[in-house]
């Protein structure tokens, strides 16, 4: 499954939760195991330091 840029959810450090961008440039607060299942679906879940 192909996603496009604006159903892959990111993470603001320092608003400290996890959006989800819209075509127009907008972000939607979402949760974060909704995020992570996501960026799972999208094959570029990783962690820091590649463990």
């Amino acid at each position: 499954m192909l996603l496009t840029a604006d159903q892959v959810p990111f993470y603001d450090r320092n608003l400290g939760g996890w959006f989800l961008p819209d075509t127009e440039g907008r972000a939607h607060v979402m949760g974060r195991a909704e995020a992570v299942e996501l960026i799972a679906a999208a094959g570029g879940y990783t962690t820091k330091g590649g463990r």
